[in-house]
């Protein structure tokens, strides 16, 4: 029997080897004022951080990879990020399961997480009839990780996500950000068109 898989959450990964890729950029993300969120857990005061100047080549890498998202999605548009804020989580912090409103994509770009603490996507809808699991993959999960040391998760904004607390005594630093499209999308010859790039 050949088996398919329909209407996929699409998340894109790039799993860093470098350490040193953007040293200088997370050296730079220890200056910063930071807001207590509790808990041992600190959001950067600038909620719009990847317009730093400072951080160019992070908002490079980050374009340069949603370019290679959108061409494995076949879709013709432009994007934008939208905010963008440094998360600097301690050991012990966890983050508890959301989505990002107001928004297409979301990701995030790992810059320290030695503990490699995995960030956990959830499905919208859990099934109302849960059989007995022989042995668990994509078909059958309820939670799937996505553990990076250093690198970049992108994926549909609507997704659930959360992570486990960080067991390292070294902190989690890794900037997050949402995307929206700024271009013309759908189709007008089905009356279906929107052209964002006006609004």
């Amino acid at each position: 029997m050949q088996f398919e898989k329909i209407f996929p959450k699409v998340i894109g990964i790039i799993k860093e080897t470098d350490d040193s890729l953007f040293e200088k950029e997370l050296h730079y993300l220890t200056e910063l004022n930071y807001i207590d969120y509790g808990n041992n857990m600190g959001i950067s005061e600038n909620t719009y951080i990847l317009n730093d100047p400072k951080l160019s080549r992070c908002k490079e890498y980050i374009i340069k990879n949603l370019e290679d998202y959108k061409n494995e999605m076949g879709w013709d548009c432009k994007f934008f990020i939208t905010q963008s804020w440094v998360i600097v989580d301690n050991k012990g912090v966890s983050t508890y399961q959301h989505t990002h409103p107001n928004s297409f994509l979301s990701g995030v770009l790992y810059l320290q997480n030695l503990d490699s603490v995995p960030l956990e996507f959830h499905p919208s809808d859990y099934p109302t009839i849960q059989p007995t699991i022989k042995y668990y993959n994509i078909n059958n999960s309820l939670k799937w990780d996505v553990s990076l040391k250093n690198g970049l998760v992108i994926f549909p904004s609507n997704l659930r996500h959360s992570a486990p607390p960080n067991t390292s005594d070294i902190p989690k630093v890794a900037i997050s950000f949402n995307v929206f499209i700024n271009s013309k999308i759908g189709d007008e010859y089905q009356l279906k068109g929107l052209d964002l790039s006006k609004l």
